[in-house]
């Protein structure tokens, strides 16, 4: 009897080769494009856990028709645009306090 991971892994595999396309002598990935549903789904995974364990993620390939690998990624991503945002915000709020700090108090009250 086949285990359900063979089928996700030979499922991943397939999907990796049926995502790049050859441009020249180069071999471009395409981008992948989830749906609302999905999008959802791993938004809410996300908001209980940044770093889900790789069962979660099995559950989630599943149950999303996506490969394993795909969603690992989408985590990596996800967490890489929240570091950048958070960084963005200090650096944002680092700028308002210096501006404030060396503009007279008489100007903006």
């Amino acid at each position: 009897m086949q285990d359900k991971r063979d089928i996700v892994n030979f499922h991943d595999v397939l999907s990796l080769a049926e995502s790049y396309r050859v441009e020249g002598e180069r071999r471009v990935k395409s981008r992948t494009v989830y749906t609302t549903h999905q999008l959802q789904i791993l938004e809410e995974e996300f908001s209980k856990c940044h770093y889900p364990p790789p069962r979660i993620i099995e559950l989630l390939a599943i149950e999303l028709d996506i490969p394993h690998k795909k969603i690992k990624v989408w985590f990596q991503n996800k967490r890489a645009r929240c570091r950048r945002k958070l960084i963005e915000e200090r650096k944002r709020k680092e700028r308002e306090s210096l501006v404030y700090k060396y503009i007279p108090k008489s100007v903006y009250n």
